[in-house]
């Protein structure tokens, strides 16, 4: 095959997958993120009360909202991790407060958490493969 070949692949597929990542960093570097806890690798943490959530976050490897942004209404979020460590998305389960146990120990953190590092797992997050070559 000619050096063709490469120029050739799926520019349309090319063209969306950077125009995200410039559409996400606009996001980033624009302060859109309220609580300023939005990842972004050359940027700090926006004050310690942030660097407090992204800690707990790292370790509990789960988010909790308990009626923030939204009254009423509780949330976990859990990372799902690619092979290279990067943040590949998050799932999230919420409910409303008065059915839904936002305790860190309750069964819906266990099952969110479970479940992510599953899906991490299969994504080759942990494993030889994470560092194995082609």
């Amino acid at each position: 095959m000619g050096g063709g070949a490469a120029r050739d692949c799926d520019r349309p597929r090319l063209r969306r997958l950077h125009a995200a990542e410039r559409n996400q960093d606009r996001a980033l570097e624009s302060g859109l993120d309220r609580l300023g806890v939005g990842y972004n690798p050359k940027r700090p943490p926006a004050d310690a009360k942030t660097a407090e959530i992204l800690a707990e976050v790292r370790s509990r490897r789960l988010a909790r909202a308990i009626g923030d942004p939204l009254p009423g209404v509780n949330a976990f979020a859990a990372p799902v991790f690619d092979h290279a460590g990067h943040v590949a998305l998050v799932i999230t389960a919420m409910g409303p407060e008065g059915t839904f146990d936002a305790s860190w120990d309750s069964a819906i953190a266990a099952a969110l958490r479970d479940c992510a590092g599953e899906i991490s797992r299969q994504l080759g997050h942990g494993t030889a493969r994470a560092t194995e070559g082609p």
